[in-house]
């Protein structure tokens, strides 16, 4: 028995999937002097096949707001609020500058550059992941 004891031992038991919607490439940008709000920018992963929907991103740093940027033939530019983010199977979308985007608004306390904030991201079938990102210059590449 005690053979068979170290051969379960030695193989490596099955793993729970976390879910096949993966949130990459976080980034917290913000003016820095006085900024009262901050750029979220990611990138969503969907490697399953089933589709899942973003429902909201939240952040004791304050409240986080999704948004697409439109660009129109007369060169204004507009946001328009996103309420959710569908992501189909085998699908990256990504949220960057001058297109999809989050804002952090309403800050809990004054963010300086360099603060920790974590921003948990909420799913209609996956569990939420939750990341927690450095706060950086808008003109600071990573």
């Amino acid at each position: 028995m005690l053979p068979l004891a170290f051969w379960v031992a030695g193989c490596p038991l099955p793993q729970p999937k976390a879910g096949d919607v993966m949130v990459e490439a976080v980034q917290l940008r913000m003016a820095p002097a006085g900024a009262t709000t901050a750029a979220v920018y990611f990138t969503l992963r969907n490697t399953g096949q089933q589709a899942d929907t973003l429902l909201q991103i939240t952040s004791p740093a304050g409240a986080i707001s999704l948004h697409a940027t439109m660009v129109h033939s007369d060169g204004v530019v507009m946001m328009t609020p996103m309420a959710r983010v569908a992501i189909p199977p085998k699908t990256t979308i990504e949220f960057k500058v001058g297109e999809r985007h989050g804002m952090l608004e309403k800050f809990s306390r004054a963010l300086s550059l360099s603060d920790s904030v974590a921003l948990t991201f909420e799913f209609a079938r996956r569990k939420s992941i939750t990341v927690t990102v450095r706060v950086k210059a808008v003109s600071t590449e990573e």
